[in-house]
């Protein structure tokens, strides 16, 4: 998502310490979306193929979990081998070049905000791995979680163009989760349920397998990029989309 603003002020109810409401933000667009999906679909009969079977047989539990989940198709980062086709970073990188165009290139962007509950790896950060895959300086910022990490990405690239500190910001999110999905992956808690079936008494540590299945057959990867533009510095011409972003609240709910 591309993120920007046009020139005007929007006053915000914060305080300074002489008690005065003094503080403004710009105003901030968004105006232009892109997404990437990698691969070609695949449907519900082709998933055995991407994933395998756990314990070398078919799913019993699968057809219960399309049917209530209504899933038609997906996409997956992996080959019909269960290799891994794209990493989580090169999947944002797409989505981010896939916003240049009509007079805005992708060495236009100042700022960099990526979400994901699941990097390549720990370190260095997300976004510096998509960053990596980029060919320009930049800030970036990685925000960490679970279903808000996108929403924390959008919320940073607001603040930085709303305070002046940038012209424009991206803001991603994205989710690599297949690799994860595989059926090796579940080999451990398939050999905890033959011990269960056995010997009854002993305690079951795994995860029964209408829940592994639930897991493997409502995940997909994919990504979406947001950039929100300056019009009054000229930067990428004419907005493709302007969508004002007012106020972006991320709050938590507390379960229990």
């Amino acid at each position: 998502m591309f993120l920007g603003r046009p020139g005007q002020r929007l006053l915000l109810p914060v305080r300074t310490k002489g008690g005065k409401n003094a503080k403004a933000l710009h105003d901030v667009y968004i105006t232009r979306v892109s997404g990437f999906l990698p691969n070609a679909p695949v449907s519900n009969a082709e998933m055995t193929d991407f994933l395998g079977m756990i314990d070398g047989k078919p799913s019993r539990a699968q057809y219960i979990v399309l049917r209530n989940n209504g899933i038609l198709q997906r996409h997956y980062a992996l080959d019909r081998q269960g290799r891994i086709t794209h990493s989580n970073a090169q999947l944002v990188a797409e989505a981010v070049k896939g916003l240049a165009g009509d007079g805005l290139a992708v060495r236009d962007l100042e700022v960099l905000a990526c979400g994901t509950s699941s990097p390549d790896q720990f370190l260095p950060s997300h976004a510096s791995q998509v960053h990596g895959e980029l060919d320009h300086p930049l800030e970036i910022v990685s925000t960490a979680g679970a279903c808000c990490t996108g929403m924390h990405a959008l919320k940073y690239g607001y603040m930085s163009v709303g305070a002046g500190l940038s012209r424009n910001a991206v803001a991603a999110g994205s989710e690599l989760v297949s690799p994860m999905m595989l059926a090796r992956n579940f080999e451990r808690e398939t050999e905890r349920y033959r011990q269960l079936e056995q010997d009854p008494i002993i305690g079951f540590e795994g995860v029964p397998a209408l829940d592994a299945e639930r897991r493997r057959r409502r995940r997909a990867d994919g990504t979406r990029a947001t950039w929100s533009a300056e019009p009054a510095h000229g930067v990428g011409g004419e907005p493709l989309l302007r969508q004002r972003a007012r106020r972006v609240h991320v709050q938590r709910w507390r379960q229990g």
